[in-house]
């Protein structure tokens, strides 16, 4: 993968700079492991039974190497299936096992640190009343720039309930647009099993995009910052993500020192 690009993961942070985006970022990174070909998901031998998650391994996919954030969260479910497929209850399990009850170790060690490096993102280490760590993350100017597009898209996201009632076809076309970027918005997460049926009786696959170019030309919007080609997406992956979401909701907070601040807007500065 070209490293002059930004993954979901990455953008989902640029997007919303806070500690709470680390399980948009680990899903953002299951999405990017499955277009890339590196995990799949086995069809379940029952109506009632979930797909179980498959570990294609390393020469899997065409893609070249992964970035790190992708290659530790690969190896997080290699370590834990050891060859073999891993029912839901199994994934939560490894990769809480690996980045903590919230997936706080995350963003904070595999995600943000590229950011920063290409001065995106910085960070800030304080104490909240002088007791508790807090970790503040921040737009930088570069960041703003790059991150103005995406937040472009994810207004145009909010419309796609409507859009699907009044117009179909552009709800398609943003959904192919936005790609992995649906999963950060709860309302178009809800229409994603009507834009599946929307696709299938096209004869299309629901797309997804893995990585994101660093510098949008100046074409318009969104569509220059997202030009990718297009790759598959399970949609047996969404059922994951709901326990990856339920679970991290519950368990957040439980520990002092993964706290942080961090918004969506201006610099991303604040506390949560």
């Amino acid at each position: 993968m070209d490293r002059r690009r930004i993954t979901p993961a990455e953008a989902a942070l640029l997007i919303t700079p806070a500690g709470r985006t680390a399980t948009k970022c680990l899903q953002a990174g299951l999405l990017s492991l499955l277009a890339a070909g590196r995990i799949a998901f086995e069809k379940p031998d029952g109506p009632s039974r979930p797909a179980a998650l498959v570990l294609k391994g390393a020469g899997a996919g065409t893609t070249g190497p992964l970035p790190r954030h992708l290659a530790v969260l690969e190896a997080a479910l290699v370590d834990a299936g050891k060859g073999s497929p891993l029912k839901a209850a199994e994934v939560l399990h490894a990769l809480q096992k690996r980045f903590g009850h919230d997936y706080g170790r995350y963003l904070r060690d595999e995600v943000a640190p590229e950011l920063i490096r290409r001065n995106l993102l910085t960070r800030t280490d304080d104490k909240w009343l002088g007791l508790f760590p807090r970790i503040t993350y921040e737009r930088t100017a570069s960041g703003e720039v790059m991150t103005a597009p995406l937040r472009r898209l994810m207004t145009a996201i909010e419309r796609l309930p409507a859009l699907l009632k009044s117009d179909p076809e552009q709800a398609l076309h943003l959904a192919r647009s936005a790609g992995a970027l649906l999963i950060l918005s709860p309302e178009a997460q809800r229409q994603i099993p009507q834009l599946r049926r929307l696709f299938e009786q096209r004869g299309e696959d629901m797309v997804t995009l893995c990585i994101l170019p660093m510098e949008a030309e100046d074409r318009g919007e969104w569509e220059a910052v997202l030009e990718l080609g297009d790759l598959a997406l399970s949609f047996d992956a969404f059922g994951l993500f709901d326990s990856l979401s339920s679970v991290s909701d519950f368990t957040s907070g439980g520990d002092s020192s993964s706290s942080d601040g961090g918004g969506d807007g201006g610099g991303g500065g604040g506390g949560d």
